[in-house]
């Protein structure tokens, strides 16, 4: 096969990546709905708190450093439907990801940018996270991009350019999510072990660029950070949990357990041809850095999920990629060679089989808010007409109104003590609403128990019916229909 022919055929296979991330999208967009984290993002960046003012008194007060945020402010301006602004912003994201790869590419290695693009996109994490509107995409864009200009420069060689553009991939990694930082500043620590260890020393460059730009931000947000880490209840740190977090990302990534051990044969295999011996100590130095901080910094404040290590995904199919070109600049073909590339793609294909199914169980398994159940049915009720039940604190309350898409003035705020009173009649369909509750407790209560927590007393059935959701519950009028 020709270049030209072999172009095109990268270009066409860039072309299909594409359309199948937009086709699975549009597949999984009917079952996304809004959970928590999401609620918050969106009543952060509120178009009427105003830029500073939502950046001082909201976005700061979140335990993730602010560029996602700050970002998504400039969206919801942009445009008003709020799930659209947040899908915006992640695709956003990628197309900036992928740009910089095909600009990086395009003089001297099309057909691998292409293609490493191709597979980035149709990877597990990208496809469950591009509906997610938290700070997942932005990062995982930015790690690939980092990704990849750290492996273009163990081939192309490091200029000044590339130190500078790895410089900002470090400062906009670890501005956006805690674990990007850790990503390329573990790329950051695998260029100076490498170095250190006499093969190149033009790597301490790209070393101390990625090191110093994740490090400072991380530095500062820790810093600014450090009065939220006490909040941080949510991550629970044992044996169980850990394994937990590391099998969210290999079924993410590699699909079931034949996609990992395909994968570790296409490196035994690299490994056994002695090809790309550099890329595999500098990414997998960093790799093994990128799971293990997150381990030791846990046994002081518990940091590790699933979808925070998830961030650094991008890195392995980076890895792979120039791993397989490395295969096949060699100058005589031989079976390891293509035995090596047989596995790669085969990992590669189960990984991307098993994607859209992984990410479905991804959203899925999300604690979605009832906000479009109670928009429909409370559109004309009355200020103070629905009673609820703040999650976490006094700030929170403004979920409900942000989930609903109603004036604040209709909800009605009640704490354990508030004493219960029967509803009138049918002055709103919705007489009380709860979300993020701990089923744990909540599962042995009756309506009539779980209608007192948001302060509605009566008969259930004849004064109120109860409507029971896996986020939380709803307290109607007997005659509503969610």
């Amino acid at each position: 096969m020709g270049p030209k022919a072999s172009l095109g055929l990268s270009a066409a296979g860039f072309a299909a990546a594409v359309s199948l991330l937009i086709a699975v999208e549009a597949w999984l967009w009917p079952i996304k709905g809004l959970w928590a984290d999401e609620l918050w993002s969106l009543w952060a960046t509120n178009p009427q708190g105003g830029f500073l003012g939502n950046l001082r008194w909201r976005i700061l007060a979140d335990p993730n450093p602010p560029l996602y945020a700050m970002a998504l402010q400039v969206f919801r301006r942009l445009f008003h439907e709020p799930r659209t602004a947040l899908v915006a912003l992640n695709v956003a994201s990628l197309v900036a990801g992928v740009a910089v790869v095909l600009a990086t590419s395009w003089r001297r290695a099309p057909r691998l940018g292409l293609l490493s693009c191709g597979a980035f996109l149709l990877s597990g994490p990208v496809v469950a996270y591009t509906l997610e509107g938290r700070h997942y995409a932005l990062p995982m864009a930015v790690v690939f991009a980092a990704a990849w200009l750290s492996a273009w420069m163990l081939r192309a060689g490091v200029t000044r350019t590339g130190v500078g553009a790895l410089a900002l991939a470090g400062l906009l990694a670890s501005g956006t999510h805690v674990f990007a930082g850790f990503m390329t500043g573990s790329l950051g620590v695998g260029f100076a072990l490498y170095a250190l260890a006499g093969r190149r020393r033009d790597l301490w460059a790209p070393a101390v660029a990625l090191c110093f730009s994740s490090g400072l931000v991380l530095a500062a947000f820790a810093a600014m950070a450090a009065s939220h880490t006490g909040e941080m209840s949510w991550v629970i740190f044992d044996v169980p949990s850990v394994v937990e977090a590391l099998k969210f990302v290999s079924d993410l990534q590699f699909g079931p357990l034949l996609g990992v051990l395909l994968f570790a044969g296409f490196l035994a295999a690299c490994v056994a041809a002695r090809r790309g011996l550099d890329l595999i100590a500098v990414f997998g130095a960093a790799i093994v850095l990128f799971v293990v901080a997150p381990i030791a910094i846990s046994f002081v404040v518990p940091v590790i999920v699933g979808r925070y290590w998830m961030v650094g995904a991008p890195v392995i199919g980076v890895l792979a990629a120039f791993l397989i070109r490395d295969l096949w600049i060699q100058p005589k073909p031989d079976r390891l060679r293509n035995v090596a590339t047989l596995l790669a793609l085969a990992a590669w294909a189960v990984g991307a089989a098993a994607g859209p199914f992984a990410a479905r169980k991804v959203l899925l398994d999300e604690m979605v808010w009832a906000g479009p159940t109670v928009a429909r049915l409370a559109q004309a009720c009355p200020a103070g007409s629905i009673n609820v039940r703040p999650p976490f604190g006094s700030p929170f309350i403004e979920l409900y109104p942000t989930a609903a898409g109603l004036p604040s003035a209709t909800f009605r705020r009640v704490v354990a003590g508030t004493p219960p009173t029967i509803p009138p009649p049918a002055p709103c369909p919705v007489l009380g609403w709860a979300e993020h509750v701990d089923w744990l407790l909540l599962k042995p209560l009756n309506d009539a128990q779980l209608a007192a927590m948001v302060a509605v007393a009566g008969e259930p059935g004849r004064d109120f019916r109860v409507v029971r959701r896996p986020s939380g519950f709803l307290v109607l009028a007997p005659d509503a229909r969610p």
